[in-house]
C-alpha cells in the first residue's frame, strides 16, 4: 500500500548513506532501486523488507541526479549544524508535486552523526496558494479596468487600497497617506453621517449606497454616486467592503440644463406610470398596468374582461359608473375627453382622478379600442379645495375690513359733520370776539381731526387694496392753483412767498386722476409751508422727456412725464430723517413732532398714491438748509378747452404764467351770502339721514338759503313721502339721502326713487370709505356726490347748480 498521505522520512550518515527510511520514502523511491513496492498479502513483512533496501545505500543512488545537486548545499549545511528547509517541484511523476523539505541535523554526544530529512506533500496548499494568487491578479485586474474610483476597506472601514483609475480622478500621487484611515474621514463633514450609513447598510442588508460631494486631493469640488458591498469569509463574517464611487459632477452640472426636457419626458413617464388600461370596443377591460391595479387594490382577474364602467374603480356610484360608460360610447365615435372624477381606491376611500379616453383606430381605420390613462390628481383636488376656500375666507374677511371701514368712517364722520357744521352755523351768528375765537379754536382742530380720520382711512383703504383711480380730463393750470390758494392763508399768516412757475411748456388739459394728484400736492406744499419759517416755497410744473424706465417700469416709445419740484427755504432734513421719511407715524425727529405736530401719514400716502400714478417722490435736502420735493407721473396730454383757459390753448407759455401768491380780497358775510347771494333758493328739499343732528344741520343751511326742507329718518320714509308727493303732484326738487341708513339704505332708496319714476335730483352723502362708493353712487342713480363731514358751501354750490341752473351733463364728482 502507498502510503501517499505520510512525510517522506530518512535519516543519514555524514557520508549521506541512508540508515533509516520511512515506508512512504520506501515506496516513493522503490522505483529507482527495482524494488517491488509490495503486494496486498503479507504486507506488514513486504514493507519491512522494502525499506530495509534502502539501507547502507548513498542518498544519490536513490534520488535523480538533478534532484541530488538541488538538495546537496541543504545536506552540507546540514552536516554542518544549521537547520534549513527548501521547497522541491517535483515533475517525474508526469504531475506536479510540491514537498516542503526540512534538513535537521542528528547530534551524537554533541557531535553531528547524520542529517534527518523529512519531505511533507504542500501540493494542494500550493496549487490553492496559487489560485488565490490568480483569483487576486484577476480581481485585482477588474478593477484597476474599473472606469470608477475603486477602494478597499477592512472590516472597520479604513482605506486599504485604491485602483489607480481611482487615484486619478482623485487626483491622489501619493495613497500611503491615506493607507489605513477611516474612509469617511476624507469626506466633508456633512456627508460622513451618509458614509457611515452606508457601511452599515452594506454589513446588515449586503448593499449600502449614497450620493454627496467631495473634493478631490487638489481641492476640486467633485459629486460621487457611491455603492459599498461586503465581503465575507466561509462563516458569512464580513472582512472587507468594496466601495464603488462614480464620479456624475458632468452628470450633475448638466441635470440643471436638462431640467426643462426631463420634465416634458416626466409628464410622459408619469403617464405611462400612471393608470393605463386598454378596453375592447364591447367595453370589456382587455389589459390594466399593474398601477391602476394596485390603486384599485384588485386583482388583475378580478377586472379583466369585465365592463370596464362596472369594474370595483367606479362601481361604488353609479353616477361615476353612467360617467365612464358616456365617456366610453363617446370614444368609440372618435371624441375622445378628459375630465376629473372619483374612484374607489384599495383603502375603500373615493380619490381623485384626471381620466383620459383616447379611440385607437387599426390599419383599416376603424376604430379598434380606447385607451384609458389617468393620474391620481387628490392632493391637487384637496389643494384647489383648501385654496378655494382660503381664498373665499380672505374675500371674506376683506368684506368686512372694507364693512368694518365703511362702518368707521360713518360713525365717525357724521359726528364730525355736527362738530364742523354747528361750529360754522355759530361763526354765522352774531357774537363777541371771545366766543369767535373759542368756536374757530373747536373748528380748527376739528379740521386737524378730520385730517387726520382722511390719512388713517387713506391708508387702510391703500392696504387694503380698495383704492381706485379715476382718470379725467382737467384743467391742469386750474388745480394748481386750486393747490396754491388753498396754501396761500398758511403761506400769508407766516409771511412766506409762495411762488408757482411752469416750466417746458406743460400741455394745459392732462388725463389723470385729478382727485389723487391734488392730494399729493396740497400734502407736499403744506408740508413745505409748515416747515419753513422764512424765505419762500415755490412750486415748478416741468413737462419733460420721461426716462428709458420710469420707478422700475419701462416704458414704450415717446412718453412725456410731468415733474413737479415743491421747494423750500425751511428747516431741511437730516440724512438720518431722510431713511424714516416714508415711514408711516414717523416723522424722523421726536423733536419735529413737538415743534410742529402731525401723524407723519401724509408723505406715506403721497408716496403710495405716487406709485399709483405710475411715479415716484423722491427728496433732495440738507439739515438746515431747505428741501426739495420732486414727484414725477406720466402725462397724457389730451385737448380740450374750457371758459377760462388762456385764449384756447392747449399748453402753458412759461413766460405767460409765473404765478406769486398775493393778497387776495376776503370775502365778508356768511356762507350763504358768499355762495347764494341775493338770489336765494327757490326749491323744495327732502333730507333722508338717520341723524337727528345732520338733519337739523342740512335744514338750517338750506332753510338760510332760501329752500324749503323736509326730512325724514331713513330711505323707506324717503320713498313713501316721495310717492305721496308725487301723487299730489308736490314732487322735491332735489333729495338728500344718506347712503348709510337703517331699514332701507341711500343705495337701494335711490334705485327705487327712480324705479317709481322720480327725476329730480339726488346727492349722495357718504362716509367715503372707499373710493368704490362714489362709483356706486354714481350707478345706483345719484346725481352727486358729497362725502361727510358735510362743508355748507360746497352743498350750496351742488344744490344751486343741480337745480338752479342745472347742466345737461351729469357734473364730475
Amino acid at each position: 500500500m502507498k502510503h501517499s498521505f505520510l512525510p517522506l522520512l530518512a535519516i543519514m550518515d555524514v557520508d549521506l548513506r541512508l540508515m533509516t527510511v520511512n515506508i512512504a520514502f520506501a515506496q516513493e523511491y522503490a522505483g529507482t532501486l527495482r524494488v517491488s513496492s509490495g503486494s496486498p498479502s503479507g504486507e506488514g513483512n513486504n514493507e519491512s523488507s522494502l525499506t530495509d533496501a534502502f539501507i547502507g545505500r548513498p542518498i544519490q543512488e536513490v534520488l535523480s541526479g538533478d534532484c541530488f545537486e538541488v538538495m546537496r548545499p541543504h545536506f552540507e549545511l546540514a552536516i554542518s549544524g544549521e537547520r534549513t528547509t527548501q521547497l522541491i517541484t517535483d515533475t517525474d511523476s508526469g504531475s506536479i508535486v510540491y514537498r516542503e523539505v526540512s534538513y535537521d541535523p542528528q547530534y551524537q554526544d554533541g557531535a553531528v552523526t547524520g542529517v534527518i530529512v523529512v519531505a511533507v506533500d504542500v501540493t494542494e496548499d500550493r496549487l490553492r496558494e496559487s489560485e488565490l494568487h490568480e483569483s487576486n491578479e484577476f480581481a485585482r485586474a477588474f478593477l484597476e479596468s474599473s472606469p470608477d474610483c475603486v477602494k478597499v476597506l477592512d472590516d472597520q472601514g479604513q482605506l486599504l487600497s485604491m485602483n489607480v483609475k481611482g487615484m486619478c480622478l482623485m487626483e491622489i500621487e501619493d495613497f500611503e497617506p491615506y493607507y489605513q484611515r477611516p474612509w469617511w474621514s476624507y469626506w466633508p463633514e456633512q456627508s460622513q453621517p451618509f458614509v457611515r450609513r452606508a457601511i452599515a447598510d452594506a454589513k446588515e442588508f449586503g448593499e449600502g449606497s449614497f450620493e454627496a460631494e467631495c473634493a478631490t486631493a487638489k481641492g476640486n469640488p467633485k459629486w460621487w454616486d457611491v455603492i459599498v458591498t461586503p465581503i465575507r469569509n466561509d462563516t458569512g463574517e464580513v472582512k472587507h467592503f468594496v466601495a464603488v464611487s462614480r464620479d456624475i459632477t458632468v452628470k450633475r452640472l448638466h441635470k440643471e440644463e436638462l431640467r426643462e426636457r426631463e420634465e416634458q419626458l416626466r409628464r410622459v413617464i408619469d403617464n405611462m406610470n400612471s393608470f393605463v388600461g386598454i378596453i375592447r370596443c364591447d367595453g370589456r377591460l382587455m389589459e390594466a398596468n399593474q398601477a391602476a391595479v394596485d390603486a384599485g387594490g384588485v386583482q388583475r382577474d378580478q377586472v379583466i374582461g369585465a365592463l370596464f364602467w362596472e369594474t370595483p374603480w367606479w362601481s361604488h356610484d353609479a353616477q361615476v359608473a353612467e360617467q365612464m360608460k358616456s365617456a366610453f360610447e363617446a370614444a368609440c365615435k372618435g371624441e375622445p375627453s378628459r375630465f376629473d372624477v372619483s374612484y374607489c381606491s384599495f383603502e375603500s376611500v373615493a380619490r381623485m382622478v384626471d381620466i383620459s379616453f383616447v379611440p385607437v383606430k387599426d390599419e383599416s381605420g376603424e376604430f379598434s379600442s380606447v385607451i384609458v390613462s389617468g393620474f391620481d390628481v387628490t392632493d391637487r383636488y384637496d389643494f384647489e379645495q383648501s385654496l378655494r376656500k382660503a381664498t373665499d375666507a380672505a374675500e371674506q374677511a376683506n368684506r368686512a375690513k372694507s364693512q368694518f371701514l365703511a362702518s368707521m368712517s360713518h360713525e365717525i364722520r357724521t359726528p364730525m359733520t355736527s362738530i364742523l357744521g354747528y361750529s360754522e352755523l355759530i361763526l354765522d351768528k352774531q357774537i363777541d370776539e371771545e366766543t369767535r375765537s373759542y368756536v374757530s379754536t373747536i373748528q380748527r382742530n376739528g379740521d386737524f381731526l378730520l385730517g387726520l380720520i382722511n390719512d388713517i382711512l387713506d391708508l387702510s383703504k391703500i392696504e387694503a387694496d380698495r383704492m381706485e383711480l379715476y382718470e379725467e380730463s382737467f384743467d391742469l393750470v386750474n388745480l394748481v392753483e386750486d393747490v396754491r390758494e388753498i396754501m396761500q392763508v398758511r403761506a400769508r399768516e407766516k409771511n412766506l412767498e409762495l411762488r408757482v412757475q411752469y416750466c417746458g411748456d406743460p400741455p394745459r388739459w392732462i388725463k389723470a386722476d385729478a382727485k389723487r394728484l391734488r392730494q399729493i400736492l396740497v400734502n407736499l406744499v403744506g408740508n413745505a409751508v409748515k416747515f419753513t419759517h422764512r424765505g419762500h416755497v415755490r412750486v415748478q410744473v416741468h413737462y419733460e422727456q420721461a426716462p428709458e424706465e420710469l420707478d422700475g417700469k419701462e416704458l414704450d416709445g415717446d412718453v412725456q412725464q410731468l415733474r413737479f419740484d415743491i421747494v423750500d427755504t425751511g428747516i431741511g432734513i437730516s440724512e438720518e430723517r431722510l431713511g424714516k421719511l416714508f415711514q408711516p407715524f414717523s416723522q424722523g425727529d421726536p423733536t419735529v413732532v413737538r415743534n410742529f405736530g402731525g401723524t407723519g401719514l401724509g408723505l406715506v400716502i403721497s408716496q403710495r398714491l405716487a406709485a399709483m400714478l405710475g411715479g415716484k417722490i423722491q427728496v433732495r435736502s440738507k439739515d438746515g438748509e431747505g428741501s426739495c420735493f420732486s414727484f414725477r407721473m406720466r402725462a397724457i396730454a389730451v385737448t380740450e378747452t374750457s371758459d377760462d383757459d388762456l385764449g384756447g390753448a392747449d399748453t402753458i407759455a412759461a413766460e405767460a404764467i409765473n404765478r406769486v401768491d398775493e393778497p387776495q380780497p376776503v370775502m365778508e358775510g356768511s356762507v350763504v351770502n358768499r355762495v347764494v347771494g341775493s338770489k336765494k333758493l327757490q326749491c323744495n328739499v327732502l333730507v333722508a339721514d338717520d341723524r337727528r343732528d345732520i338733519r337739523f344741520l342740512l335744514n338750517r343751511i338750506l332753510s338760510q338759503a332760501g329752500a324749503t326742507v323736509d326730512e325724514v329718518e331713513d330711505g323707506q320714509q324717503a320713498v313713501h313721502w316721495v310717492t305721496h308727493k308725487m301723487e299730489s303732484g308736490g314732487m322735491p326738487d332735489l333729495v338728500v339721502l344718506d347712503m348709510q341708513m337703517p331699514n332701507l339704505d341711500g343705495f337701494e332708496a335711490t334705485r327705487t326713487l327712480r324705479r317709481i319714476g322720480y327725476t329730480g335730483a339726488i346727492i349722495a352723502l357718504t362716509a367715503d370709505a372707499m373710493d368704490g362708493d362714489r362709483r356706486r353712487c354714481l350707478e345706483c342713480g345719484c346725481d352727486e356726490y358729497m362725502s361727510k363731514p358735510v362743508d355748507s358751501a360746497t352743498l350750496l354750490e351742488k344744490v344751486t347748480r343741480l337745480v338752479v341752473d342745472p347742466s345737461p351733463d351729469k357734473p364730475a364728482v
